[in-house]
């Protein structure tokens, strides 16, 4: 919040006694002065406003009505009415600074283009690294193609075997099938042949009986024959007759005999062929048998070694797959870090063109001071001139400082303007009538009022969330103090309350956003553990030597409702890292 009576106050007094203690110093000494006060911040630039405890808690501003200044005032605004006549004046020493610096402007962008050519040159490195990776990938993809092709090959040719042995497989059961037929059907063959044969031989054994009988009936007719010689010729007639008789009955015999015999003779031979063909067979089966067995035993073997070289390739795909994943996990490790050194010396490039961009306004505003204040002052040598000046150097932070503010608050004033309207307001005399001054200034104000209302809730929502967030993770407490913790590293031993103690602080807002980082410039303060403030002295005791605790802190245990312009907005919540550098016994008193 803008208090407009409290930044007219400042620039009254800082005007006033500035003038008073005669300005110019030889305008190296006032530089000196404003260095040494820069040199001190910037020592402390790093340390927490809340962990040193010096925040400054102005009063609050009174309403007064303007009152003619007293007589006493009147001597001082006639010295500087009597200054203002004097003309402006650069000394050869402040020239001297003021090129010194711009010299040390343009070396730090030196410094920084060289950073730059070397990030540049990093980025080139990084970038043939990530070719050659490319590369690498590449041709390992490529092999693995290859082999993905080959095994696709050395699939198809198992497939083809595998077939093979069921084409094969398939034959040799139909081979074995028709054999078993063929088996059937000359056995059924032989049976009957063998059916034949006996019914052949019963027929021939019965015509060999036949004849005996025809001929034992031969004999007998010839005997009676021989033994009717004597008698008629009617009995012998009837004798020849039945002889002729049995003669033809035996010749028809016989040749029914020869048949028989014939057609055995006949079946016997082909009972044999049919056996010799049925042996053959056989052999032929046995033999074809064997040759398939020989062929499905190669194409196992072909097929097991197909089965060999897949694995091979499969384990070769594998290998190389993995190749392939560790070189993009490399790869992408490169990038990161890449990535990573190219946001570091963005960042790097950042701090280093803010510092030059503020020197340059540093620079500017000494010029437009010089330009814009008519005063020439002298070197301050006696004691009441020394207090003024540094009382002037004191406030003229006190002003830059409220400048600040105000450009934190969205304002971007003319730094010309401001000057010219400190002069007026010393010298009494406006170029614009006081009330449009202070509808402006009202206004202004109203609209920061505004704007710190929106932020102040914003912040204060977004810290309550971080809060009950944080608080529901592990390992996370909640001291009697009211703040959050959690002990990122316990240390060593435990802190005594009496022992002085080293520490670095982290600190940020609950957005992340980092406010202060001792760690970054390794500084450290050291305290007796009682001298900390509360919550840090709280939170020291939780760790040992080397110890390191997280602790994350509510608005009122921190910057309250106002803040700390212009980096920590009101109602914000803290985070704090702290780390125990060191412990030493303290002091006997």
């Amino acid at each position: 919040m803008i208090d407009v009576r409290k930044l007219i106050f400042f620039f009254t007094l800082t005007t006033v006694i500035g003038g008073a203690a005669t300005r110019s110093a030889s305008a190296s000494d006032e530089m000196t002065t404003v260095q040494t006060l820069n040199d001190i911040t910037a020592q402390s630039s790093e340390i927490p406003a809340l962990l040193t405890g010096k925040t400054i808690d102005l009063p609050p501003a009174v309403v007064e009505k303007p009152t003619k200044p007293k007589p006493a005032k009147k001597t001082i605004h006639s010295e500087i009415a009597n200054a203002s006549k004097s003309p402006i004046s650069i000394s050869v020493q402040e020239n001297s600074a003021l090129q010194k610096k711009l010299v040390d402007t343009q070396q730090q962008l030196e410094n920084l283009q060289q950073q730059w050519q070397d990030a540049n040159q990093q980025l080139e490195e990084k970038a043939q690294q990530l070719e050659q990776l490319r590369n690498t990938q590449k041709n390992d993809t490529t092999a693995a193609l290859d082999l993905k092709k080959s095994q696709a090959e050395n699939q198809k040719h198992i497939d083809a075997l595998k077939a093979e042995i069921s084409v094969l497989t398939a034959a040799q059961v139909t081979n074995q099938l028709e054999l078993a037929e063929a088996k059937t059907r000359d056995s059924q063959d032989v049976l009957q042949l063998k059916k034949s044969l006996a019914e052949t031989q019963d027929q021939r054994k019965s015509l060999i009986e036949q004849i005996a009988t025809l001929t034992a009936s031969q004999m007998a007719n010839a005997k009676a024959l021989a033994e009717v010689k004597s008698g008629n010729s009617e009995a012998v007639e009837t004798l020849k007759q039945s002889l002729t008789k049995s003669v033809t009955e035996s010749t028809d015999l016989k040749k029914s005999l020869a048949n028989a015999q014939s057609q055995a003779t006949a079946l016997s031979k082909r009972i044999n062929e049919l056996t010799a063909a049925q042996t053959t067979t056989t052999q032929a089966q046995t033999a074809a048998k064997a040759d398939t067995d020989k062929i499905i035993a190669q194409l196992k073997a072909s097929l097991t070694k197909s089965e060999a070289q897949t694995t091979a390739l499969n384990k070769q795909v594998a290998d190389l797959t993995a190749a392939q994943t560790e070189n993009a996990t490399v790869q992408t490790a490169a990038k990161a870090d890449a990535d990573k050194v190219i946001a570091q010396l963005k960042t790097s490039l950042s701090e280093s063109q803010a510092q030059t961009t503020a020197l340059n306004t540093q620079v500017e505003s000494l010029r437009a001071v010089n330009e814009a204040l008519p005063i020439s002052t002298t070197v301050p040598d006696s004691q009441d001139q020394l207090r003024a000046y540094s009382l002037g150097t004191l406030w003229g932070q006190e002003i830059k400082g409220a400048l600040a503010n105000v450009q934190s608050n969205g304002f971007t004033p003319d730094l010309k303007q401001v000057v010219s309207g400190v002069s007026d307001s010393i010298r009494g005399e406006f170029k614009i009538p006081k009330e449009k001054i202070m509808a402006q200034l009202d206004t202004m104000n109203k609209q920061v009022l505004a704007s710190q209302q929106k932020t102040s809730e914003t912040t204060e929502s977004e810290g309550d969330k971080f809060i009950n967030d944080f608080s529901k993770q592990a390992d996370v407490k909640r001291a009697e103090m009211g703040y959050y913790y959690r002990v990122l590293d316990a240390g060593r031993g435990k802190i005594k309350p009496g022992e002085v103690v080293s520490v670095s602080v982290k600190e940020s807002l609950s957005n992340g956003n980092v406010i202060k980082d001792m760690t970054k410039t390794k500084q450290v303060v050291t305290l007796p553990v009682a001298q900390f403030p509360p919550v840090f002295a709280s939170s020291i005791g939780l760790v040992g030597v080397h110890g390191k605790v997280q602790i994350v802190v509510p608005p009122e245990l921190a910057y309250g409702d106002r803040g700390l312009s212009p980096q920590i907005p009101p109602k914000s919540t803290m985070v704090y890292e702290i780390i125990v550098q060191d412990v030493k016994p303290g002091q006997a008193k």
